[in-house]
């Protein structure tokens, strides 16, 4: 037996290495591509963990980031990403072909786990291997492959198959190992992205699949046998998912009103359309800016329903179609968060195998049914896998850089808000602000009332030179969102280089004559005249400020100005308003101390700051407040021994 099995074996393994240097071959134009500044900047060309490659502290740091500790660098817990990172930068450094090189190396043994998965399910060498071409050689897994942040996709797929294969050599045999070996392989795969949270679902699919195929219609599916193995699967994936849920953060902006969960049948049926026929793909797909009607909304869940309904009533007759298409479903489920963006081709990096498990499964059924020769599969094959290799080492190309990335983007779909910015922003770092200026352009026409868009054409208005059109930009913002306080730094800033803090001051009286006034608006007048040492003045509007609300920092702006103006009893009066009832005197005082000390570390104010002192020195001798006219003197003696310390360094 051992002799009749010895040649299939090799066989076996030699279609694999075919399928892992094939697969390699055709995606070796990813090694000529460079980071994308989509991600790729934030969560590795400028993590500060990463430049030291693999150290200690990097790697304490890879298992805390987004568990103990919020971090940037990362999007949600994934310390075996981490690792990998850090594991590229010390072999290449930031050589981006060293990080392609990983991903291409990941993607080709994904490819071969899953011919070897499928042979594990079917026993039919044929089906195994066409099912592994189309994984490999499909567009669409190019942003899962070429995109280097996307690191986690392929790395958490590699895990996942891996748990896989275990989970049906257990199912098997029933033997420990490949048990533990199940559960170990999942957890490392949700250590690298929590793609795989509904993996077990997944696995009752495949398992409740494979009982049909092995005892038909009435086949057992043996529950109890996989339910211990099932339970620490769930458990760890609920855990899981509170982490991710728990570290999630908002989209930086969200252009949509529509939840996530409306559009998700919308999506379904998009992500279906991109996987089955995978031409005009783009790295963003945006959801309409006007949001999708009712009717559109309800005839993507009557399809998604349809569909589902087709495939449940098939599953006798072709269990298969109904585990993959669940697969599919349960991939895709975890989207349902996303508001803004409609679909993504890394979505279905793992999520897809369900489709080509329940289509090829479909398709030798059919095979079968109307007797079909091998030669009829083998040529379509061929031909398929011919098409696909060509269209996945186009798409590749797209990956090249950010600007290549973004205009074909653009080119394949409608009113790509996101895309425009990037493109916007890549113009920019280049220098080529015309044509930043245009992408800008374009994004404000889609998002007129966007502050952020606004106030990033702003910028680069005034990198241009054009500061008048720049205030229109932060204007707008300001006006969209009047509480959205970005925009008045950049005017702030704007009037203070071109005309000084007076033609600031000026600016900000005429502006709140006219526009609806914000508290924080009026605190930051009372800043603007208090710097320009029109204390009296400053004084009024943090008054007002308090008035409207903004009550415990513009009482100690006012304190202060009132300080500086040396009327030192208001001063003291309306500090005691800040600290909570029923203060003693002393601490008040000791308080107020503390203030005026933080007063005298501008070295551009100390001489001032040095006599006001003096003067409030005497105030509070006269006052009877002795504690706090003695906690003076002794800083005025701290001080001016300093500035003695200070003259010697100079000498």
């Amino acid at each position: 037996m051992a002799r009749l099995s010895s040649p299939k074996i090799l066989r076996r393994f030699l279609a694999a290495a075919v399928l892992f240097l094939g697969t390699a071959f055709v995606f070796r134009g990813a090694l000529e591509c460079g980071f994308i500044a989509i991600d790729d900047p934030t969560f590795i060309l400028e993590n500060p963990y990463l430049s030291k490659g693999l150290s200690w502290a990097g790697i304490r740091w890879a298992f805390r980031a987004d568990l103990t500790e919020p971090s940037e660098h990362v999007d949600y817990y994934q310390p075996m990403t981490v690792l990998s990172r850090m594991l590229d930068v010390e072999l290449f450094g930031f050589d981006p072909r060293g990080h392609h090189l990983h991903n291409v190396l990941l993607h080709s043994a994904n490819m071969v786990l899953l011919f070897f998965v499928v042979f594990e399910m079917s026993g039919l060498s044929t089906l195994a291997f066409v099912t592994a071409i189309l994984f490999g050689l499909h567009p669409g897994n190019v942003e899962s492959v070429a995109w280097i942040t996307e690191r986690k996709d392929v790395l958490a797929t590699f895990f996942l198959l891996l748990s896989l294969l275990a989970f049906l050599r257990y199912r098997r045999s029933r033997r420990r190992e490949w048990g533990a070996g199940c559960a170990a392989f999942y957890l490392l795969s949700l250590l690298s992205k929590p793609l795989g949270i509904p993996f077990p679902f997944q696995l009752l699919f495949v398992h409740w699949a494979l009982a049909r195929k092995e005892g038909g219609a009435g086949g057992d599916p043996r529950w109890p046998e996989i339910t211990p193995l099932l339970s620490v699967l769930l458990a760890a994936a609920g855990l899981s998912a509170a982490i991710t849920i728990l570290g999630a953060e908002p989209p930086f902006v969200s252009w949509q009103e529509q939840s996530g969960w409306e559009i998700l049948g919308v999506r379904v049926l998009v992500q279906l359309k991109h996987y089955l026929f995978p031409i005009n793909l783009a790295h963003f797909y945006p959801v309409p800016l006007g949001g999708f009607s009712a009717g559109n909304i309800f005839g993507a869940w009557a399809g998604v329903l349809l569909l589902t309904a087709g495939v449940i009533l098939q599953r006798n007759r072709n269990p298969f179609l109904f585990a993959g298409w669940f697969w599919f479903l349960l991939g895709i489920l975890p989207t349902a968060g996303l508001t803004h963006q409609l679909a993504a081709d890394r979505f279905t990096y793992w999520s897809g195998i369900g489709i080509l498990l329940g289509a090829l499964w479909s398709l030798r059924r059919l095979g079968q049914r109307f007797s079909l020769r091998p030669a009829v599969f083998v040529s379509a094959t061929v031909l398929v896998g011919f098409l696909l290799a060509r269209g996945t080492r186009e798409q590749i190309g797209y990956w090249r850089d950010t600007e290549t990335l973004a205009r074909h983007s653009l080119s394949v779909t409608k009113d790509n808000y996101f895309m425009e910015r990037v493109l916007a922003k890549e113009m920019m770092r280049q220098g080529r602000l015309k044509e930043s200026l245009a992408a800008m352009d374009c994004l404000v026409r889609m998002l007129p009332d966007r502050p952020v868009i606004r106030i990033e054409r702003g910028e680069l208005l005034e990198a241009m030179g054009r500061d008048t059109a720049a205030v229109r930009d932060y204007e707008a913002a300001l006006r969209s969102v009047p509480n959205f306080r970005p925009a008045a730094d950049h005017l702030t800033r704007l009037m203070v280089g071109n005309g000084g803090r007076d033609a600031a001051i000026a600016y900000w009286r005429k502006w709140m004559e006219k526009e609806t006034v914000q508290p924080w608006l009026v605190d930051r007048m009372g800043k603007l005249l208090a710097d320009a040492g029109r204390f009296d003045e400053a004084a009024e509007y943090f008054r007002r400020a308090a008035e409207s609300g903004n009550v415990r920092s513009a009482r100690l702006s006012l304190s202060r100005v009132l300080y500086w103006a040396g009327r030192f009893d208001q001063s003291y009066e309306e500090f005691g308003k800040v600290l909570p009832p029923g203060v003693g005197e002393e601490l008040r005082g000791d308080a107020f101390l503390g203030e005026i000390r933080a007063t005298l570390n501008v070295p551009e104010s100390r001489e001032e700051a040095v006599c006001l002192l003096e003067r409030a020195r005497a105030w509070a001798k006269n006052s009877g407040r002795k504690r706090l006219a003695e906690g003076m003197g002794a800083l005025l003696e701290e001080t001016e021994f300093e500035a003695e310390v200070e003259n010697g360094r100079k000498i």
